[in-house]
């Protein structure tokens, strides 16, 4: 990791400014400006992106992760802008060009990569895992979680009344509903 040079943290707009025109000369400083406050609002985030493009500078040629989400985001907003040079960011499994990111951690991903798949715990088909059941076994959408046939917002109500008896049905299903929109 490069040390942070004084000018990221003093005018991080500028050192990104430069690293991007030094890559892409057919865009405008005063573009490649307004796409870099375009996508890095505040004071933290710019002198991130700014740490970021210096540490890794090839992230603007070859658009390959680990890199934070704003660098991402910038690749896209530059293409969008015209640049030709900087590459998109791709997929850190298959390579694809990537004009939407998904991640996990600090990779990027398509849509298919980025799609965690695992035997579901009731049918056994290696699908997307939707959702968790109280074992925190996988489930596809299609396999909703096993309650034994009981319907969880009964579970809630004997759960909670039991530890304040005082409490009324009615009371604890109201804050149910208020608190959860799906079982």
């Amino acid at each position: 990791m490069i040390s942070t040079l004084p000018q990221v943290l003093t005018d991080p707009i500028g050192v990104v400014v430069e690293l991007i025109t030094g890559v892409e000369p057919g865009l405008d400083s005063a573009t490649v400006h307004d796409v870099v406050t375009s996508v890095a609002g505040g004071r933290a985030k710019r002198r991130r992106l700014a740490q970021a493009l210096l540490d890794i500078p090839t992230v603007l040629g070859d658009g390959r992760s680990p890199a934070p989400r704003v660098v991402g985001n910038l690749l896209i907003a530059l293409r969008k802008a015209g640049a030709v040079n900087i590459s998109p960011p791709v997929c850190a499994e298959c390579g694809k060009q990537l004009r939407a990111l998904q991640r996990r951690g600090q990779d990027w991903y398509c849509g298919d990569c980025a799609c965690q798949r695992e035997p579901c715990a009731a049918c056994g088909q290696n699908r997307p895992v939707a959702l968790r059941d109280r074992d925190r076994r996988p489930r596809c959408v299609q396999c909703p979680p096993d309650d034994d046939g009981r319907d969880p917002l009964l579970t809630i109500v004997e759960v909670v009344t039991g530890v304040d008896p005082n409490l009324s049905t009615d009371t604890v299903l109201a804050a149910i509903s208020a608190a959860a929109s799906q079982a």
